[in-house]
């Protein structure tokens, strides 16, 4: 057997020797154990007001849709404002996204949903995900039944007043087995329906 063919036999059996699995280590006796990966769950969250012009307004307007009675006979026509028209939306800001998702897994937290006059920061009762990019969910729905007379041609406009919100906010988590706190500290972001205004021509 030649010099190269021993090496190669040689390395071979190194490498098996001395592998294992990439997410464990080698204890004394040689065998491998399994590393230990912290999760952790939600405990609070607050939130705070960071300037007065964390609040802000905005309005668009948008064509609904049009309709034409070509019957003899009036008929009834519901309008639904909120359905693929505008929907509530918030985004989580940090700086250490590696969090999310690897120690972070499937964390549900309430946010808010409006201020009072006190300044108070009013939470939602239902809880979402917590996860960086938008996350989008409905407005209250809002429709409409209205009569159209014979041979008449209607068009619906809406217009859509929103609030903003920017709050600063720290998020306390523990770890599942340990009771060890994960705080996190970040930005929020949020844009309701405040208003609509529809008009019908």
């Amino acid at each position: 057997m030649n010099s190269i063919l021993k090496n190669t036999i040689v390395l071979a059996s190194l490498c098996i020797f001395f592998s294992c699995n990439p997410i464990t280590e080698e204890s004394e006796d040689n065998t491998c154990v399994t590393q230990s990966v912290e999760k952790y769950d939600f405990k609070s969250i607050t939130y705070h007001l960071e300037s007065s012009e964390s609040i802000s307004m905005y309005e668009f307007s948008k064509v609904l849709c049009s309709y034409k009675n070509e019957t003899g006979i009036t008929q009834s026509y519901t309008i639904d404002y909120i359905s693929g028209n505008v929907s509530n939306s918030f985004r989580f800001y940090n700086t250490d996204l590696s969090l999310i998702g690897n120690y972070l897994d499937s964390i549900y937290i309430n946010i808010p949903v409006s201020i009072n006059t006190d300044n108070n920061i009013i939470l939602s009762d239902t809880q979402y995900l917590y996860k960086m990019g938008v996350t989008d969910f409905p407005a209250i729905r809002m429709e409409e039944t209205i009569s159209i007379e014979p041979h008449q041609t209607i068009i619906v406009e809406c217009l859509y007043q929103m609030i903003k919100y920017e709050f600063g906010y720290t998020a306390v988590f523990t770890e599942h087995t340990s009771g060890k706190e994960l705080n996190i500290s970040g930005k929020w972001e949020g844009c309701f329906l405040k208003d609509i205004y529809p008009e019908i021509k």
